[in-house]
């Protein structure tokens, strides 16, 4: 059970540990929720810890559905048909919501540094760590040369 499942298909991958290990069979919304069905390699096993999320798999939005144990003590082995918890998934990520968070900072830079860090952002979507870094790290460094450009940019919107 998912809260959004926004840009999962039908067919998407199934993945352990970054492996493609099967496929999406089915997305239903039931109530509130969505209810996803997945397929996978019957020499794979999803234990009772496992966590799932909705993740990106390149630039163009397309997305998978991650598998990976979580915190929870319980390794028994799961049938199949068995169901995943909401509060042990992660909802789909929605880009839009994270690029209209820089637009005050975007309305006072030069196109060559939105274009700097918009690069970094996707690297870091793309699991690139240290793009992250990077990304704060000129950000920061922005925010110092104009934090009253920034500041009244935002509250002007």
């Amino acid at each position: 059970m998912f809260s959004d499942v926004s840009g999962l298909r039908v067919g998407d991958d199934v993945r352990m540990a970054g492996v493609r290990v099967g496929r999406v069979d089915s997305i239903r919304l039931d109530n509130t929720v969505a209810r996803v069905s997945f397929s996978i390699d019957a020499t794979q096993q999803v234990f009772a810890n496992t966590e799932a999320s909705i993740t990106y798999q390149n630039i163009i939005g397309q997305r998978y559905l991650g598998l990976s144990l979580g915190e929870n003590p319980d390794t028994a082995i799961l049938e199949a048909g068995s169901e995943i918890p909401l509060e042990w998934t992660e909802p789909s990520f929605d880009i839009s919501v994270l690029l209209n968070g820089f637009e005050p900072l975007f309305s006072v830079l030069d196109p060559e540094q939105v274009d700097n860090i918009t690069a970094s952002v996707i690297a870091a979507l793309q699991g690139d760590g240290g793009s992250v870094s990077t990304s704060w790290r000129r950000h920061r460094d922005l925010r110092s040369r104009w934090p009253n450009r920034i500041a009244s940019s935002a509250t002007s919107s």
